[in-house]
This record gives C-alpha cells, structure tokens and sequence, in this order.
C-alpha cells in the first residue's frame, strides 16, 4: 500500500487526465507517475473528460452513487426532518387510503 496515497480532489483528476493526454501515457504509467492506485478511476475520468469536459470531473463527488432505491445520507436527514404523517398510518394504509375503487 502507498504511505502517502494522494488527495483526490477534482484539481487532481483534472491534472491527471491532461498529463495523460499530453504526455500520450497509458493508464498504467499515469497511475504509477502519481502515485495512484484505481486504474479504473482513471479510464473513468479520461471518459467523463471527454464527454463532458473538464468541469465535469471539478464537480465529481467522492464514493459511490446510491443504489436505486436508497437515498443519500444528506437525502435521509432531509426526509428525518420533513413534518411526519400520522403515526398510525403504514406506507401500506396509506397507499390503500389514496386509492378509489
């Protein structure tokens, strides 16, 4: 493992992915020149800069995206804080309840 690994941040993906395509450098050798250690995040960034640019890999965030389904953890402190529905209601009772027949 690298002692030092570097921080990732969107100024460091961006300088990656332009060494890379300046210097015409491999993902193995960009990885080893900067000490990084996902190749598959560099494959990733050099896609995303050239699809979307270079502001997209300054706005990228950290970890990975939700699974369909789950929520953010920002996502679930928002929900906690919303106003609540009555206690005695299931997500169940309320479907049911919202529906005509």
């Amino acid at each position: 493992p690298l002692l030092n690994p570097p921080k990732v941040t969107g100024d460091f993906r961006l300088n990656l992915v332009k060494w890379k395509q300046e210097n015409l450098a491999s993902i193995s050798e960009t990885c080893i020149h900067f000490g990084y250690r996902s190749p598959g995040s560099v494959y990733q960034w050099e896609c995303l800069y050239n699809k979307q640019g270079p502001q997209a890999l300054l706005r990228l965030r950290r970890g990975r995206k939700p699974k369909n389904g789950q929520t953010t953890r920002q996502e679930s402190r928002q929900a906690s804080s919303a106003p609540k529905t009555e206690p005695s209601l299931t997500k169940r009772k309320l479907i049911v309840k919202d529906t005509t027949r």
